[in-house]
């Protein structure tokens, strides 16, 4: 590098950045273009061609008499605002409150004087017949009781009757205990004539199933 008198230029990633862009362009150009007959360039013409036709701004007026528009008078600015009232208006007739009806009402009856007797008694004036109050009877709760005493709670505990002797197996219908070689783990029962390998290497694969599900 320091004999030669060449001229090196410092080269950065932007510089080779885009010199692999551009290099990538090319080839995909080249392959996008194979088989492809393009034109030959347009010859320039020997005499000038002639000037382009401008279009005018405006339309050009036409013979004849002119159409009148009669557009309608602007009435921008009369319209009448519309307020509303601020106070209700009130009604003729205020509406009148419903009173629940109660579920007992008192009624009022009409009691006639007694007709006189022969004894002479005083005569009082009544302006007004007199008026009894009576209540409307309400029914009293009846309680449903049965006919005779409630039985007596019996305290005696049921006795438990087994169905079978003893537990079998339900691969070899043996009874399942130590005698004939049977034993459980955490619900998995050990059949000695099914299971294919001693107690003690099924008890440990047992346990590690276990602790794997840990």
């Amino acid at each position: 590098m320091q004999s030669t008198s060449l001229q090196l230029f410092d080269v950065n990633q932007t510089t080779l950045i885009q010199w692999h862009n551009k290099r990538l362009k090319r080839q995909e150009r080249s392959i996008l273009l194979q088989g492809v007959n393009l034109p030959a360039s347009i010859p320039v013409a020997p005499a000038p061609l002639p000037p382009v036709q401008v279009r005018p701004t405006a339309a050009a007026p036409q013979p004849g008499p002119q159409h009148q528009y009669h557009l309608p008078v602007s009435t921008a600015g009369q319209a009448v605002v519309k307020r509303k009232s601020a106070a209700p208006a009130q009604h003729p007739h205020p509406p009148q409150s419903v009173r629940p009806r109660l579920p007992a009402q008192r009624q009022l009856f009409t009691v006639q004087a007694p007709p006189p007797t022969s004894a002479p008694l005083p005569i009082v004036p009544n302006p007004r017949p007199a008026f009894v109050f009576l209540t409307p009877p309400v029914p009293a709760d009846i309680r449903i009781a049965p006919a005779g005493p409630p039985p007596p709670l019996s305290t005696a505990r049921r006795a438990y009757n087994r169905t079978v002797e003893k537990n079998k197996c339900s691969k070899c219908h043996q009874p399942r205990n130590r005698e004939t070689g049977h034993s459980q783990y955490f619900g998995f029962i050990y059949c000695p004539l099914n299971a294919g390998v001693p107690l003690d290497q099924w008890m440990e694969e047992m346990r590690r199933k276990r602790a794997d599900k840990k």
